[in-house]
């Protein structure tokens, strides 16, 4: 895969449905709508303050990069399966796999290997 399919989901929250599986609710904020089978290969946060956003500051660079292996086992909009989720709609995730209690608020996951920072 390369760089420009990529994926980017941003995370709004992790939780738990109600038979208590986890779950990341988020959106995608770049790329092509996110399909089950896809699998996030890495993470990283963006620091930003409500401060940075009032006064228009740009993205400071990502950090903590980091190697993730999660697939998109099934996506929930609205508590509907469905079978894509498109950039800006919020859905829920079921990931499986390596990495999953290292992703928390405001985690980015993406479905190519970052470049080293």
């Amino acid at each position: 895969m390369s760089r420009s399919d990529a994926v980017e989901f941003f995370v709004q929250a992790h939780m738990h449905d109600q038979a208590g599986t986890p779950v990341v609710v988020g959106f995608v904020s770049r790329g092509r709508p996110l399909v089950p089978g896809d699998v996030f290969l890495s993470a990283y946060e963006v620091p930003r303050t409500a401060d940075d956003v009032r006064q228009m500051r740009p993205a400071a660079a990502p950090v903590n990069r980091r190697a993730v292996a999660l697939t998109v086992v099934a996506i929930d909009v609205w508590r509907t399966q469905v079978d894509a989720l498109h950039p800006g709609v919020a859905g829920a995730l079921y990931l499986g796999g390596e990495g999953l209690d290292d992703i928390g608020i405001g985690t980015h996951l993406c479905t190519s290997v970052l470049p080293p920072a």
